[in-house]
């Protein structure tokens, strides 16, 4: 991989990074790679640490679940154990990464991208109807409870709404949402 191949993957969910540097490139097993990176991002720059685990045939990638809450030293020849110890989960989502023999692992049925294609969808479809009806992030805050910073989320395809979010939402937007067949 290279470095920048992890930045296409990286800034695909998060744009805030505009340099990667790979520090450290295993395959600790046929078909996976695991990496340490250095993230540049703005303002500064301001350099970030991360490892990822990537499996070899997938758009999608394992990141810690809070990317400042491992301890660089750690980062040595024991990136085994280091693994162990970390939240993981795909991408920047809330489909959390099981270990199973020393790695993440994805446990439950649904493939990863159709869950990202199916949120990017509908987030799309959420800002839509919000531009249409002219209102900001902060008057459907306003119209939803739902804070504003979490409908950024939503209609950037990086958090799911609850069912009671969507429907409050659907009700403020005077609209339907139509969910699959993506």
């Amino acid at each position: 991989m290279t470095d920048e191949e992890l930045l296409n993957r990286v800034t695909s969910f998060d744009g805030s990074f505009f340099s990667a540097h790979i520090a450290l490139e295993e395959h600790p097993e046929p078909g996976i790679t695991t990496v340490v990176a250095w993230l540049y991002s703005d303002p500064g720059p301001q350099l970030t640490i991360v490892p990822f685990v990537i499996p070899d045939d997938e758009e999608w990638m394992f990141t810690p679940r809070d990317w400042q809450s491992f301890d660089v030293l750690a980062l040595g020849k024991d990136l085994g154990a280091y693994i162990q110890a970390t939240e993981w989960r795909v991408n920047n989502t809330d489909t959390p990464g099981f270990i199973v023999n020393g790695l993440p692992r994805l446990l439950n049925d649904a493939p990863v991208p159709l869950k990202i294609v199916a949120r990017k969808k509908l987030g799309e479809d959420i800002k839509a109807a919000r531009l249409a009806k002219g209102l900001t992030l902060k008057d459907l805050d306003a119209l939803t409870g739902i804070p504003y910073s979490r409908l950024s989320r939503i209609e950037g395809g990086r958090d799911n709404p609850t069912f009671d979010g969507l429907v409050r939402l659907a009700v403020a937007l005077d609209t339907t949402f139509v969910i699959g067949g993506y």
